[in-house]
């Protein structure tokens, strides 16, 4: 009888280890995701209340901060499919913002604001992708975000720093509650059951909005990309007005 002798440092067995686990890990994922459905079903009333809810906030008239996600939700790109989004946003959205311009090494230049686009960050690496990159190439390779557009003048580039290195030092904590009825085609979900799902992508994580007068400013995050929308206060609302640098988190 012979023996074999297998080496932990074999990569196709720990390939296999890692198919392995994240097959059970997808398993367990899917059981919370088909308890958490079935707990929501076995409570109609709360479920009726909820939605006698968000039909009272549906009537009610949105406030500045609520029309600026609104206008956020019109910039984002769902390649052809529903596009899903965190109910809740959270986080200043001038952060990153603020940390890059403020750090710069000298003789840099900072970032600069462009003409608004629809963000559509890149299909997510799989698994297996990130494991070969990560144990067997040394490295994951993930796409840079560009901006594929012209930058904005010179006397805007200026206004929008300078409101946003102004309002980067102001709180931002107003969590917005998302609803679907703001725009047809989104999804609005918890953020777990958003992460959970694979038929959904990519993820939008919207955060918080802040706004002076007549400008404000709210950041979208999607699968390794982020960017920030600058907004002009007009007679009909708010209207995007650029696009800061895309960034890699």
């Amino acid at each position: 009888m012979r023996t074999v002798e297998i080496s932990e440092d074999d990569p196709t067995i720990m390939l296999q280890l890692v198919r392995v686990s994240l097959f059970i890990i997808q398993n367990i994922l899917w059981i919370i995701q088909y308890l958490m459905v079935r707990i929501s079903s076995l409570s109609p009333l709360v479920s009726m209340a909820a939605l006698a809810a968000c039909s009272v906030n549906d009537r009610a008239p949105m406030d500045d901060d609520e029309k600026l996600i609104q206008a956020t939700i019109a910039m984002l790109d769902g390649k052809d499919e529903p596009v899903c989004i965190d109910e809740k946003t959270v986080g200043r959205p001038l952060s990153v913002f603020h940390t890059i311009t403020s750090n710069l090494p000298p003789g840099a230049r900072a970032p600069g604001w462009f003409v608004p686009a629809r963000f559509s960050p890149p299909d997510p690496l799989s698994n297996d992708e990130v494991y070969r990159g990560a144990q067997i190439e040394g490295s994951v390779l993930i796409d840079q975000p560009t901006n594929n557009v012209e930058p904005v003048s010179r006397a805007e580039q200026a206004k929008l720093h300078r409101a946003a290195t102004l309002l980067s030092r102001e709180p931002a904590d107003h969590t917005i509650l998302i609803s679907e009825s703001w725009q047809p085609g989104i999804k609005v979900r918890w953020w777990l059951r958003n992460r959970l799902s694979s038929h959904c992508t990519p993820n939008y994580h919207i955060s918080n909005a802040i706004n002076a007068r007549d400008i404000g400013f709210v950041s979208v995050t999607a699968d390794h990309w982020g960017t920030t929308y600058a907004f002009r206060r007009t007679d009909t609302g708010w209207v995007v007005a650029a696009q800061w640098s895309n960034w890699l988190y």
